[in-house]
């Protein structure tokens, strides 16, 4: 069959700074569309910033919690194309995912991470 091996990049992250989910200070990173440049946004300091610093916590305290990725790529393949352009090892860990998801007692359509059927 065919499918859809679909590209998404990194273009926001939202990071909590502190010591629990009950204190501690929220501020995001994004990234200027048209190009590579990263922004720091916290409250109303806007500065430069990088990729690099946007996924890598400064310190223990920080943890970067909410990820947002915009679609910059769809392929059409045939199904066994995609799964060849996947890594074995990446594979058998799907595999194995999609396995426990359709073990699960509640009734759900389940595909894999990296494919999705036209119209379903």
């Amino acid at each position: 069959g065919e499918a859809e091996l679909v590209e998404y990049e990194l273009f926001g992250v939202v990071t909590h700074s502190g010591r629990s989910t009950n204190s501690g200070h929220y501020y995001s990173f994004v990234r200027h569309l048209g190009g590579d440049r990263w922004l720091r946004c916290d409250d109303s300091d806007v500065s430069d910033s990088s990729f690099e610093r946007a996924v890598t916590p400064a310190s223990e305290n920080e943890t970067p919690y909410l990820l947002f990725y915009i679609k910059t790529d769809v392929q059409r393949l045939d199904s066994s194309a995609a799964l060849k352009a996947i890594s074995p090892a990446l594979r058998d860990e799907i595999e194995a995912d999609n396995r426990k998801a359709n073990a699960t007692s509640f009734s759900h359509n389940s595909t894999s991470v990296f494919e999705r059927r036209p119209g379903g």
